[in-house]
C-alpha cells in the first residue's frame, strides 16, 4: 500500500510556483512568435515590414480598439 501524501504548496510558495509557470508560458509564447515570424520572413516573396511600419500598424489596431463603440 502506498502511503505517500500529496503536498500542496500554499502562500508564498504557491505564488512563486504560479509566477514560474506564467514565466515559462510567456517565454514559450515569445519563442513561438519569433519562430513563426522567421518562417514567414524566409518564404519566397514574403513582404518585408520595417519596425516603423509594424509599430504604426500595431498603433492603428490599438486606436481602433480604443475608439470602437461599446455595446451596452
Amino acid at each position: 500500500m502506498n502511503t505517500a501524501t500529496l503536498r500542496r504548496p500554499t502562500g508564498d510558495e504557491l505564488e512563486r510556483e504560479i509566477e514560474d509557470i506564467e514565466s515559462r508560458i510567456h517565454d514559450e509564447n515569445i519563442r513561438t512568435t519569433i519562430q513563426e515570424r522567421m518562417a514567414r520572413a524566409r518564404q519566397p516573396g514574403a513582404a518585408r515590414v520595417s519596425h516603423g511600419e509594424a509599430f504604426a500598424q500595431s498603433r492603428a489596431r490599438l486606436m481602433d480598439m480604443l475608439t470602437a463603440p461599446v455595446d451596452g
